[in-house]
């Protein structure tokens, strides 16, 4: 039988110095964490004071603009921060921006990111956005003007929702009977009922008018839809 004492010995030779290999490693890492450790914690009480400080009194202020907000949401341990956005007549869409802070690999940056997110998604959807901050930056302008600036489009975008000529809004909208100008209900004047309908009115004017001979604004109307007066 061949002797297989020397490929053994090679073996374990092998084996040997891959279990060294591996505890140096494991050595290694224990030896950045622990340099890490205060690092981490740094970063997390620095992108908490960001949140509270900067962060959350945006939404706030962003909440007060708009109805049917929630409350503003603390999430992951601080480090982010959640607005949501009901469904109404006048904003068709359920929304929300998500503002979160993450750390790089080793913790002496930090990524502010911005998540919007309108649901159901049609046109003009705003665009998730990201930037990089120093932890130790003693400035803090660049980081308020990116956040100032993405809720501004974020802002932007919301209102765009609600305009007339918006997909969003195709089933909402209303016609002033008298003048024809289209126009969403909560925007109108004055509203009045007449045989088991409301019309809405862009000015009292055409609302008075409307009041005084709703009958011939009507058969106009349906004249004008191929309709028999």
């Amino acid at each position: 039988m061949t002797d297989r004492t020397s490929f053994e010995q090679r073996l374990a030779s092998l084996l040997d110095d891959a279990a060294a290999r591996r505890a140096q490693e494991c050595a290694h890492r224990e030896e950045e964490m622990q340099e890490f450790e205060p690092r981490r914690i740094r970063f997390e009480q620095i992108a908490s004071s960001w949140v509270s400080d900067l962060v959350v009194p945006r939404l706030h202020t962003l909440a007060l603009a708009f109805p049917r907000t929630a409350d503003v949401e603390h999430v992951s341990g601080g480090c982010a921060a959640r607005l949501k956005f009901e469904w109404s007549e006048e904003y068709p869409v359920a929304a929300s921006l998500t503002l979160s802070i993450a750390p790089d690999r080793r913790y002496e940056h930090a990524s502010v990111h911005i998540q919007p997110s309108l649901i159901p998604m049609l046109v003009g959807h705003p665009s998730a956005s990201c930037c990089e901050f120093a932890l130790d930056v003693e400035d803090p302008q660049p980081l308020v003007r990116f956040l100032d600036d993405q809720l501004v489009v974020f802002a932007e975008s919301y209102l765009r929702v609600r305009e007339p000529e918006s997909p969003y809004q195709r089933s909402s909208l209303v016609t002033d009977p008298v003048c024809g100008m289209t126009i969403h209900p909560t925007d109108a004047t004055e509203s009045h009922e007449h045989d088991g309908r409301r019309f809405f009115f862009c000015a009292s004017s055409c609302a008075e008018r409307f009041r005084q001979a709703p009958d011939l604004y009507l058969r106009w109307k349906r004249g004008a839809m191929g309709g028999v007066s």
